[in-house]
């Protein structure tokens, strides 16, 4: 029997997430987006945002597969 982690987005804790995702956002460097350079970095800076609100909010639940 294999044990494998997963995360299940029905289990995730919304209102913390929205608040963590608002709370890194808001902290984040003011970014300068005239250009490709800063308009990347921007994005780059909001994806990981986004992962991280989601990483800390909706934790890895083991599950068993196999017979």
């Amino acid at each position: 029997m294999l044990v494998r982690q997963i995360r299940d987005p029905g289990g995730n804790n919304w209102d913390f997430f929205w608040e963590e995702l608002k709370y890194r956002l808001e902290w984040g460097l003011e970014m300068n987006m005239e250009d490709d350079a800063g308009l990347e970095l921007a994005t780059l800076c909001v994806q990981q945002a986004l992962i991280s609100a989601y990483k800390g909010n909706c934790p890895l639940k083991p599950v068993m597969t196999g017979k």
